[in-house]
């Protein structure tokens, strides 16, 4: 029988122990190194990542084989269109909401939200509007830089630049009424977790018990390979080929022939 990921952490695993961070590692390993693979050779964005859309396949007898699901909002990159809104709001890249090109990058998002929600047990996002998603990335990987700021069609609905002198300006996330006087929106105000335990490595931290040196390397690394996934600029976050090279993945020395994959609509 297949079960859906989202189903099987909710009631199974608790955030931040280790067999949680091993599951990721599969995720991370079959989600990538096939579909990804796959779907960039055939020129598809899957767009739509997010852990209802992970599924084990057979959970009871192949625990950790599992598969990628629902390519019915999949399009090649010549479709997306700078400014259009594509992902679920509470996994939606903040190029998309900035109005920044779209590519490949963004299915990375997807899969770094996807990951944390297994390791927290609870989305980093709220889902509640666009701004209340794009606080929590100043609050947790910090604010996009000018340069990403700056080439953005949509940048003013959430950020308003402050002329400090003629030489000197910089960018700030607007307040809730800045932000309906821009868009006709009000965003909650009702304080979300994430916005207040400081940096993402600081999260990851405070949701981890390690007991001796081989659990915290691990947990360093999977904190580290976090943040290449949620990278605010999508030119620097990571690819699927550094996340297979990095050490949250060559540490477990995994025999890559042993894992099997399948993706279906």
């Amino acid at each position: 029988m297949n079960t859906r990921i989202l189903s099987v952490v909710s009631r199974t695993y608790s955030p931040g122990t280790r067999t949680k961070t091993q599951i990721g590692i599969t995720v991370i390993l079959q989600v990538q190194t096939n579909p990804f693979e796959a779907l960039k050779s055939i020129g598809l964005i899957h767009t739509d990542l997010k852990p209802d859309n992970v599924m084990f396949v057979n959970h009871k007898d192949e625990p950790f084989k599992v598969k990628l699901i629902d390519f019915g909002l999949a399009m090649p990159p010549s479709e997306v269109k700078k400014g259009m809104t594509i992902q679920p709001c509470g996994y939606r890249a903040p190029e998309v909401d900035l109005g920044l090109p779209i590519c490949e990058a963004i299915d990375m998002w997807g899969l770094g939200c996807t990951l944390a929600f297994l390791f927290f047990g609870r989305d980093i996002f709220s889902g509640e509007s666009a701004y209340s998603s794009m606080k929590t990335v100043c609050c947790l990987m910090g604010q996009p830089e000018d340069h990403v700021l700056n080439a953005g069609r949509y940048t003013t609905q959430f950020f308003k630049k402050e002329y400090y002198s003629p030489s000197y300006s910089a960018w700030r996330l607007k307040t809730p009424r800045e932000f309906n006087d821009a868009t006709g929106v009000w965003p909650s105000t009702e304080e979300w977790y994430f916005d207040t335990v400081g940096t993402l490595e600081e999260a990851v931290k405070s949701c981890s018990n390690p007991t001796d040196f081989i659990e915290r390397e691990d947990i360093m690394a999977f904190s580290n390979l976090l943040e290449g996934l949620l990278c605010p600029d999508a030119m620097r976050r990571i690819t699927p080929g550094q996340a297979l090279r990095h050490d949250y993945i060559t540490m477990y020395k995994l025999n890559f022939n042993l894992i099997e994959f399948t993706f279906s609509d």
